[in-house]
């Protein structure tokens, strides 16, 4: 969460879909050879007010199309982002990607960030803020790639604009909620690793004050039926 979601109590509101995150039960699992694709299907849940279905579809050269389907109970809480996340080797710390940049903007803080193509290091993308949080966020992005020095890595590519973010630390080193010390967005040091996260959406930050008020409706993410599909695919410099 942000201070602003502090302020306004979201971090209580939507504690379900921590636990969600936390407890997502494997409801079933799928896998075929078919025209010379490998295609896995996971179906996963919790209790009765949550599904997703996550379809891979893997060809010989390591590509993989991720197609998402989830289904929210109406009478959850707005859910603060919805996405996936990945761990990579420390070494994968170029960025480069065509959507809104250069710095950190978000679904209600966007209008002076314009789109573009832009390059930057993950040891740059992310703001320590002085009370750790939620930051470092890139959104209508059409595609991005993460590669090594070397210009070899990963390409991610979607036919509809999303967000994504990386780190050079874990992203839940950003978490202040319920910690036992408190510490600065200085203190968080980088390890040897890139931290992603590819978000189909994700909620406004708000602001209008800290002590109370709510992220604006229309850029907040209400439970209900969601489809996203993206691509991840073998890159290297050039192509």
């Amino acid at each position: 969460p942000t201070d602003n979601d502090l302020g306004n109590g979201l971090q209580k509101r939507a504690e379900i879909w921590k636990k969600i995150e936390e407890n997502l039960q494997l409801k079933g699992f799928q896998y075929e050879i078919k025209n010379n694709f490998l295609e896995v299907t996971v179906q996963q849940g919790y209790d009765t007010v949550f599904k997703q279905t996550t379809a891979y579809k893997i060809d010989g050269s390591g590509a993989v199309e991720v197609s998402v389907k989830i289904k929210a109970d109406k009478n959850l809480s707005e859910i603060p982002r919805i996405g996936m996340s990945a761990v990579l080797k420390g070494d994968l710390n170029q960025v480069e990607w065509y959507g809104r940049g250069p710095e950190e903007n978000y679904w209600d803080r966007k209008t002076a960030s314009f789109v573009g193509k832009y390059k930057d290091e993950v040891e740059n993308m992310n703001t320590k803020y002085i009370r750790p949080q939620e930051n470092g966020n890139r959104s209508d992005v059409c595609w991005f790639t993460i590669t090594n020095p070397k210009g070899i890595g990963i390409k991610f590519e979607s036919d509809s604009v999303f967000n994504f973010s990386v780190f050079p630390f874990l992203y839940n080193e950003l978490s202040h909620y319920n910690q036992s010390t408190n510490k600065h967005g200085s203190e968080i040091m980088s390890a040897d690793i890139t931290a992603l996260n590819i978000d189909y959406m994700q909620m406004g930050v708000g602001g209008d004050n800290t002590w109370g008020a709510k992220t604006h409706e229309k850029y907040t993410i209400w439970p209900g039926v969601f489809n996203y599909s993206f691509s991840i695919k073998p890159y290297s410099t050039g192509e």
